[in-house]
């Protein structure tokens, strides 16, 4: 949670790009919790990555800052989306408590980062007072690149 960092979980990608305290607590949780992942020494490695949470502010499920390793994600991971999800979701998580929680059993769950928001697809159930998750996916859009018009000579025709 990015209140137990002395953060609001708010700021901007510059902001906390900005922030060494802040960046050298994170990269010591970051070492510390390698080996207990089965990763060992991950000073070198750009995992695991770091996600701060927060409540939304903007509608969504919840508000993130993720670092990768050692600078803010200027929007948010696929994996990191579907991760934070996931954890708001599970009783007994860091994240649990945080997330606007939905009252019906929703399967698209908007992720806020710094840069808008991105939304996650999770298969969710409530069973014996929780919720549990069967399936996690991202909902990705296609944009137009672009758009045009092309003349081909006449005598390519012939």
């Amino acid at each position: 949670r990015a209140a137990d960092l002395g953060i609001s979980g708010y700021e901007s990608k510059a902001e906390l790009d900005g922030n060494e305290p802040l960046k050298a607590r994170l990269e010591a949780i970051r070492q510390a919790i390698g080996p207990r992942m089965n990763l060992g020494d991950v000073a070198a490695q750009t995992v695991p990555k770091m996600c701060l949470i927060s409540a939304p502010r903007q509608g969504g499920f919840i508000n993130t800052r993720t670092f990768i390793p050692h600078v803010c994600h200027a929007a948010v991971g696929v994996l990191g989306a579907i991760s934070a999800a996931t954890a708001c979701l599970l009783p007994g998580s860091v994240a649990a408590g945080v997330a606007h929680r939905p009252e019906t059993n929703p399967t698209q769950l908007a992720i806020e980062h710094p840069a808008g928001s991105f939304t996650v697809d999770l298969d969710i159930a409530w069973h014996d007072g929780a919720w549990q998750v069967r399936r996690s996916g991202a909902i990705r859009t296609a944009r137009l690149l672009s758009r045009g018009e092309l003349y081909i000579p006449a005598g390519i025709w012939d």
